[in-house]
């Protein structure tokens, strides 16, 4: 095979591979107020749309409408920087490109292999910006759906108590959780009603209980180094609804950013989103007002399973800036796979009877809104 002819090849066979390799990525927000076309640099900026807060109100006929109940109800955005640049490279002898039209040979596993790794860094840099999601349910250290799709069916109530919309609700978990999952009888096509079977034959656990399922090797645990933090109570008098920090006294082990805890009283969940001087700051902002010595629970180590609507994360993956090499001979060349969105990038050098490929990839992630997404404790 000419070496023009492999750029196409290889990108075609690394993308495929990502789809195969990342699913996080494939259900959030892709959609940024500029186009993904043209090349960016690292450290570039991209913004995520975000829907306004609409109210309503009472219908008064008369001659003249009302004037607006706010002066612009435009969508707001969310920037979210281009800090991610990686890239895997790999060699292929001459022999090698011969063997690219072979759909099984190996070349085309080193390719997929490669791209397996990128894919893992950028399911890992979404997944890694859980820390603001305070919506929590399951129970820490207990891999969730070993027998019931209780898991499930919490989070389905929590979205909907957050006022997440019902509509392209996810549910990906880690593969642990999502093995399980494919075992529940309630999988089965005699249970569900649909004459499906892809649970059984395809191990791919069907759209169900208001989810689309998926699983990602590469979502995190959550683990405070200083130990679960326990014993803490409020040390604040005057805390009221609306608060967003509280003062806390006679516990071990500091809070950290990403920790969940209730207060007695409060059947609210909340998430670390800073400690400093035995002061939390923490999100949402507080639905009770809380009591001096009220009792502070929080939630120990767990896997980050997540329940969410596409839109609680953004995503962005525009090619990089590059250009050919100094005689123009190897041009660098970038593909955005139309199904995951991401922009795959190929630049190739001649070495000593092989030729270097560098397969790199560009791209941003952000949670957007944690309010549209939920801890499914594992």
């Amino acid at each position: 095979m000419a070496l023009e002819d492999s750029y196409g090849k290889i990108l075609a066979v690394a993308s495929y591979a990502l789809r195969e390799a990342v699913a996080l990525p494939q259900r959030v927000n892709r959609q940024t107020t500029q186009s993904m076309s043209g090349g960016q640099p690292k450290g570039g900026v991209v913004h995520f749309e975000v829907p306004p807060e609409y109210a309503a109100r009472d219908v008064l006929p008369g001659p003249v409408p009302p004037a607006h109940s706010t002066p612009v109800q435009e969508s707001s955005t969310v920037e979210c920087g281009l800090d991610f640049w990686k890239e895997v490279d790999f060699v292929l002898t001459d022999r090698d490109l011969e063997q690219l039209d072979s759909p099984g040979g190996h070349t085309n596993m080193k390719i997929a292999t490669a791209a397996g790794k990128i894919g893992a860094e950028i399911s890992q840099s979404l997944s890694a910006t859980y820390a603001p999601i305070y919506g929590f349910v399951g129970t820490p250290g207990t891999t969730p759906f070993a027998s019931a799709p209780t898991a499930a069916q919490e989070a389905l109530t929590t979205l909907t108590n957050q006022k997440v919309p019902l509509g392209m609700r996810q549910l990906t978990l880690n593969p642990t959780a999502y093995g399980n999952a494919i075992a529940l009888p309630q999988m089965a096509a005699d249970k569900r009603g649909d004459g499906g079977s892809a649970a059984y034959i395809q191990g791919v656990v069907p759209r169900t209980m208001g989810f689309d399922w998926s699983q990602d090797l590469m979502l995190p645990t959550h683990t405070n180094p200083n130990g679960t933090p326990a014993g803490w109570q409020a040390n604040q008098t005057g805390h009221a609804v609306g608060d967003t920090t509280i003062t806390i006294d006679t516990g071990a082990n500091d809070p950290v950013v990403g920790d969940v805890f209730t207060v007695a009283g409060d059947s609210q969940t909340y998430a670390v989103l800073g400690y400093v001087g035995n002061v939390i700051t923490y999100s949402p902002a507080a639905k009770v007002a809380w009591p001096n010595n009220a009792v502070l629970t929080f939630k120990g180590s767990h896997v980050v399973n997540l329940a969410y609507h596409p839109y609680a994360f953004g995503f962005a993956s525009p090619p990089a800036i590059s250009s050919a090499g100094p005689d123009g001979k190897y041009p660098v060349m970038s593909f955005i796979d139309p199904v995951t969105q991401i922009a795959l990038s190929l630049e190739v050098k001649r070495e000593h009877h092989q030729w270097g490929y560098y397969l790199s990839c560009l791209w941003g992630a952000k949670l957007v809104n944690p309010a549209l997404a939920v801890r499914v404790a594992g």
